[in-house]
Order: structure tokens, then sequence, then C-alpha cells
């Protein structure tokens, strides 16, 4: 039950709010969540889409409705 539970979390909610909060698309999450936690991690199930998102401000790159 805890598998089901933690695997539903992290493969559909997790994406869904991070990609509402951040204008970002739900597989781009996704993608970004996966490469993340295989190269830091759990620490990049944490920091992917924040380091995402500051690789995107820096690189004047604008998403969604976040465009100025």
């Amino acid at each position: 039950m805890i598998v089901i539970l933690h695997s539903l979390e992290t493969y559909v909610l997790n994406p869904k709010l991070m990609s509402a909060k951040t204008k970002i698309p739900v597989f781009l999450v996704f993608i970004i969540l996966m490469v993340s936690e295989h190269y830091i991690g759990v620490w990049g199930l944490l920091f992917g889409i924040p380091l995402f998102m500051f690789f995107l401000d820096i690189l004047d790159i604008k998403v969604g409705s976040n465009s100025r």
C-alpha cells in the first residue's frame, strides 16, 4: 500500500502540483523530476524544479503565462 501511494504521489500528484505553480507543462515537470532524481537522488526531487527555474531565469527564457 505504501509503495502504491508513494508511486501515485511521485508520478501523478507532484508533477501536477508543480506544473500548476510554475506554469511549466506537466510532461516537462515529470521529465525534470525523473532526470534530477536519477542524477542527484532524493535531493533532485526537492531541488530539480527550482534549479530548472533558476536556469530558465538566468537564460532569460519565458515559460507559460510567466511571460513578461
